[in-house]
């Protein structure tokens, strides 16, 4: 989910009608979207889990599917960029429109959030777990902390990497 503080609200602010009831919605609040799906589908996700059926399915599976989820939202941006008047020119050239008049619908927006936020609950979740479970308790009580904060480490290092 690391292109919504970046990509996602440069496109937000261009490219997405954030016109509600005759509101504009300020590009920053759309950065909520996220953490109130995380809050709503949390729970959701910690009772399927904990079902019989979440056991049974095993850890490549359920990153597998948090991965695919978050493939399908960047079809929702596709869509929208396709709403906005982009062409597609074969292959995997395709040609947006740049005329900033132009808006795609804020659903979109929300439902590329939605999926990306299904995706995280699936992987994140499982990969800590695995990386938990994998590992020997001595293994976990001196370098688990030092495991996640590298994980967040890589993130915040290609965060900085990224062209501004």
């Amino acid at each position: 989910m690391e292109q919504a503080g970046a990509s996602f609200n440069l496109y937000a602010n261009k490219y997405i009608d954030r016109n509600v009831f005759g509101f504009e919605v300020p590009t920053a609040w759309l950065q909520m979207v996220n953490p109130f799906f995380v809050i709503l589908l949390a729970p959701v996700f910690a009772y399927f889990w904990n079902t019989r059926l979440g056991q049974a399915l095993n850890t490549p599976l359920k990153m597998g599917f948090g991965l695919i989820v978050l493939g399908i939202g960047f079809w929702f941006m596709l869509i929208a960029g396709f709403q906005r008047g982009a062409v597609w020119e074969g292959g995997l050239n395709i040609v947006d429109n740049s005329n900033e008049m132009v808006k795609a619908s804020m659903i979109w927006m929300i439902l590329t959030y939605l999926m990306h936020t299904i995706g995280e609950l699936s992987l994140s979740s499982r990969t800590f777990y695995s990386n938990q479970t994998f590992s020997c308790s001595f293994c976990v009580l001196i370098h688990g902390s030092v495991d996640y904060g590298s994980c967040f480490l890589l993130i915040c290092l290609q965060d900085l990497s990224l062209p501004m």
